[in-house]
C-alpha cells in the first residue's frame, strides 16, 4: 500500500505546484518590427590576409546582377553576338554604377569588366573594403589570383607538315 501512497503524494505536489504557477502574474511580451539587415558581402580570406599584412589589397568585386539573354535564342549568329554584347554591357553599366561612383569618390583605382559583371580594384584600404558592405548588388569579393603558364613541351611531339 505504500507505493500507492507515494504516487498520491507526488500527484498532490504536482497539482499544488500547478495551482501556484497558475496564480502567477502573466508576463507581458511586446513584439516589435525589426528591419532585416542586409547580409554582409562574402570576402575571401586571402583578401583579408593581404589587407592585414600590407594595409591594402587588390581584389575583384563580383556583382550579382545578370543580363537577360533569353531573347537571343532565335537570332542569327551576328545579331545574337551584338545583342548579347549590348545586354551584358548595359547590365554591367547599370549594376556597377553605384559601386564605381563610391570607388571614384574614395580615390581608388579600378577597372570594370562587362563580360562577367565584375570590377578589379587595384588597391584599397580596409575602410574602402568595409564600405562595400553597404551595396546589396555585390555578390562576393574575391582575391586576385596569379596563374603561372608553362610553355608546352614540344620535345616529343610529332609535327605534321
Amino acid at each position: 500500500m505504500k507505493p500507492n501512497r507515494t504516487v498520491q503524494r507526488i500527484f498532490s505536489i504536482l497539482l499544488l505546484a500547478g495551482l501556484v504557477l497558475s496564480m502567477a502574474q502573466p508576463v507581458t511580451v511586446t513584439a516589435r518590427t525589426v528591419e532585416p539587415q542586409a547580409p554582409g558581402v562574402t570576402v575571401e580570406p586571402q583578401v583579408l590576409e593581404q589587407m592585414a599584412a600590407n594595409g591594402a589589397a587588390s581584389y575583384w568585386i563580383d556583382l550579382s546582377s545578370k543580363a537577360d539573354l533569353s531573347r537571343a535564342q532565335g537570332m542569327d549568329w551576328s545579331k545574337r553576338g551584338w545583342y548579347v554584347y549590348g545586354q551584358l554591357a548595359k547590365s554591367a553599366e547599370a549594376s556597377q554604377a553605384e559601386v564605381a561612383a563610391y570607388l571614384r569618390k574614395a580615390g581608388v583605382r579600378f577597372k570594370p569588366f562587362w563580360i562577367k559583371n565584375t570590377i578589379l580594384v587595384e588597391s584599397s584600404n580596409q575602410s574602402v573594403l568595409n564600405g562595400l558592405n553597404r551595396f546589396a548588388g555585390i555578390a562576393a569579393i574575391r582575391a586576385r589570383k596569379q596563374y603561372q603558364l608553362h610553355e608546352p613541351d614540344r620535345s616529343g611531339a610529332a609535327f605534321d607538315n
